[in-house]
């Protein structure tokens, strides 16, 4: 693992509280780095190797007791020293975020459940309290062997001049964690990067410095001298009024840094939203519009079928009305005939025999055969007419509820596909809730709450 668990951590605070433990890990390099100081950049102490040992030692009882209290770590003292050396990197970061103006409680964080700003600091960093009493403990108290000049130095603010070398790696890890902090705070870059490049550069078991001066800074506490100590010298007075308006100007510019970045990260995350919002609304009114579409393409057919029935039915009655004329000439022609008949002798009686001879002419004319035989004719193939567009109205009809199945099916389809989509978007907000809250160290409870407030 490249971070120590939750169980572990409890286990290397509740180590440190103990008797002088964290003097034990942080005075050897302090004392270092206030000699080198001392000497503006001198040798190392001569005592530098048995500040080692002692850390190494320190080191060794920290493996041992994390893995009593954690069985499955099995750590050994340079494991110990990379998961602390991370730990103490994670509670500064907390601290240069803590420092910022715009640190304060979000809605967000309301909505997981935060009731202060301490809350907020335990989730960045946990056990930030403790670790906090820890190092203003070790401040108050000092060390021995530091001289007027150091206690100076740990009293003024942090000067913007370069850094003496010192004969420990575990200080270099540590000012390097500064100068990447600030870098990460600059450009955005992910924490647990750096903390695997400062990995890599470290070399073997060495001792870790807390580096009070740059940390009183940054804690909002203010840094306390030991009364024991001797006054501080002129040129000392003379180096803290020169190097407080660099620091002045350096926090200001520290503090500009860190609005941007935050003045960066609210713009994109503002822009992302606003995008994904008016593409989803895009999407909801295209869907909208398609549906519409449909029902109205559906009402126009339903009206279209109810016109061509009611013309069928009509197109019915005229047939049928034609019927029943046609059935009614059939029974005229008999009388006719009679009529004719009568008509017939009489006339032939008043015009003579000069005129009978027209007689056979006109007979099958006026016998009627002729005419009904053209209107039952006329009559089936209307009625051939009327069957074809019956089976014509039938298939219109079958092809209509085809069409409908087929609507339905593709708006059922259209749902599902709604659904999944809608299913999709929650895990996406899911994922991107969760990353940031694994990035920071959260437990699965922490986790589970915040999915429930959802």
């Amino acid at each position: 693992m490249s971070q120590a668990t939750d169980a572990q951590r409890d286990a290397i605070v509740t180590w440190l509280e103990r008797v002088d433990n964290f003097a034990r890990v942080t005075a050897p390099s302090r004392g270092a780095s206030s000699a080198s100081s001392r000497r503006g950049g001198g040798s190392p102490a001569p005592d530098a190797s048995a500040d080692r040992l002692k850390a190494t030692a320190a080191f060794h009882e920290l493996a041992t007791f994390v893995n009593v209290a954690a069985p499955a770590s099995a750590w050994n003292s340079e494991v110990a020293y990379q998961r602390l050396a991370d730990y103490l990197l994670q509670y500064r970061a907390a601290v240069t975020r803590a420092t910022s103006p715009q640190f304060a409680l979000t809605p967000t964080d309301k909505q997981a459940g935060l009731r202060s700003v301490a809350d907020k600091l335990e989730t960045l960093c946990r056990h930030f309290g403790r670790l906090q009493s820890l190092h203003a403990a070790a401040v108050a108290q000092g060390l021995p062997s530091e001289t007027t000049a150091a206690g100076t130095a740990a009293a003024e603010p942090r000067k913007l001049v370069p850094r003496a070398p010192v004969p420990s790696t575990a200080a270099t890890l540590w000012m390097d964690g500064d100068e990447k902090l600030e870098k990460e705070l600059d450009t955005g870059v992910d924490s647990s990067n750096v903390r695997q490049k400062q990995k890599a550069s470290a070399g073997g078991l060495v001792v870790l410095e807390s580096d009070e001066d740059e940390v009183d800074d940054e804690l909002p506490v203010t840094p306390v001298v030991d009364a024991g100590r001797k006054a501080p010298s002129s040129s000392a007075k003379k180096k803290t009024a020169r190097s407080s308006d660099g620091e002045a100007m350096w926090l200001q510019r520290k503090a500009r840094r860190v609005e941007r970045s935050a003045e960066a990260v609210e713009s994109s995350v503002q822009g992302t939203r606003s995008s994904a919002s008016s593409h989803s609304q895009d999407e909801l009114r295209s869907a909208i519009a398609q549906v519409i579409s449909q029902r109205q393409q559906l009402v126009d057919s339903r009206a279209a079928a109810a016109l061509s029935r009611q013309a069928l039915e009509r197109e019915q009655q005229g047939v049928e009305e034609e019927e029943q004329a046609v059935a009614s000439d059939e029974d005229l022609p008999a009388e006719f005939e009679d009529h004719e008949v009568v008509g017939g002798s009489r006339s032939s009686r008043d015009i003579g025999d000069g005129a009978s001879g027209f007689l056979p002419v006109l007979g099958p004319l006026l016998s009627g055969g002729d005419t009904q035989r053209m209107e039952r004719k006329r009559v089936f193939l209307r009625a051939k007419q009327l069957a074809f567009q019956q089976l014509k109205w039938q298939q219109e009809e079958e092809l209509q509820k085809r069409e409908l199945k087929l609507l339905r099916r593709e708006m059922q389809a259209r749902e599902t596909l709604a659904q999944r989509e809608l299913q999709v978007r929650r895990l996406r907000v899911r994922a991107e809730l969760m990353h940031p809250m694994i990035v920071a160290g959260a437990s699965t409870a922490q986790i589970a709450e915040r999915l429930q407030l959802l």
